[in-house]
């Protein structure tokens, strides 16, 4: 599919968040569609969430038991994307939620939460064990639901797997 720019839509996009699959900037930046605003970089801005939700989120994915990340896995996708790792000392959750509290700030805008949650649901880190995929996914739809969002998975969207507003 092509965007209105006509840049194809990256085929590395296999799971996690994302609205339309004709949308090449970040999986979710026709999410929303009440932003008109666009970042520096021609992308559109979605509205940042709220600091509550965002470490309701934090502290699912970083959760010290089964299903939340590792340390190493949230150091990992934290380079991946490029954050700055500003609390590396800290509880897990505490580290990933100063990450993304920090980037948010910076760039005025949530697409880099949603960018990350993306990363951390792509189904294939959970070959080995999709009950701790779907555990993830449920945990983070709780939280979700707050700004209106939801997890949605190539079986439950054939073809457009996708976080879609409720």
């Amino acid at each position: 599919m092509l965007h209105a720019c006509h840049k194809p839509w990256p085929r590395a996009v296999s799971g996690g968040l994302a609205p339309e699959p004709s949308c090449r900037y970040g999986r979710v930046a026709c999410l929303l569609g009440t932003s008109r605003c666009r970042n520096t970089y021609g992308i559109q801005a979605l509205p940042n969430v709220a600091p509550g939700v965002v470490e309701t989120l934090c502290k699912v994915l970083a959760a010290t038991d089964w299903p939340g990340l590792s340390g190493s896995e949230i150091g990992r996708l934290l380079a991946m994307r490029g954050f700055e790792d500003v609390a590396p000392d800290a509880a897990k959750w505490r580290r990933l939620d100063a990450a993304m509290q920090t980037r948010q700030q910076r760039d005025r805008a949530s697409n880099c939460l949603i960018r990350f949650i993306t990363d951390a649901m792509e189904p294939s880190r959970y070959v080995d064990d999709p009950g701790r995929f779907s555990a993830l996914q449920d945990n983070l739809n709780e939280s979700l639901a707050l700004v209106g969002l939801k997890i949605r998975t190539r079986e439950s969207c054939p073809g457009n797997p996708a976080i879609h507003s409720r």
